[in-house]
């Protein structure tokens, strides 16, 4: 029972680290790391794929986001082939790609506030991952 009471807020010190320092590309790809870890755990998720528990709202408010930066960064992470959406079922594509994002090691390319049509704030050519940051 202590383990897992500390296990839980080990994790809620990570999120309250995250919400200062990650990006909202690396915020939304942690959160679907730690939810697919989650229920892969508990028999609930298997090859990448799994129900996902949360509408894009819910997901908003875990990591500190409007709910149309969620849906864009899902988008965005569409499109590079990181992540598929059925629905409410998510399939994750390209783990590896994921994890790096979440982890925090993908290479900031620009750092002062941009627009959509600005230049991509997130590049890293190993795996492809684009991420344009709302402002």
């Amino acid at each position: 029972m202590l383990t897992a009471m500390l296990g839980v807020m080990e994790r809620q010190a990570e999120w309250i680290v995250a919400l200062g320092r990650k990006s909202a590309c690396e915020r939304i790809c942690a959160l679907l790391c730690d939810i697919h870890d989650r229920l892969a755990a508990s028999g609930r998720a298997r090859d990448g794929r799994f129900a996902l528990p949360l509408t894009q709202s819910d997901m908003a408010d875990v990591v500190g986001l409007t709910p149309v930066h969620v849906n864009r960064v899902l988008r965005d992470l569409r499109s590079q082939g990181v992540i598929a959406l059925d629905g409410r079922t998510l399939r994750v594509v390209r783990a590896d790609a994921l994890r790096e994002v979440a982890a925090g090691t993908v290479r900031q390319a620009a750092t002062a506030p941009v627009r959509r049509e600005a230049v991509p704030a997130l590049e890293h050519d190993d795996i492809g991952l684009t991420n344009v940051i709302m402002l």
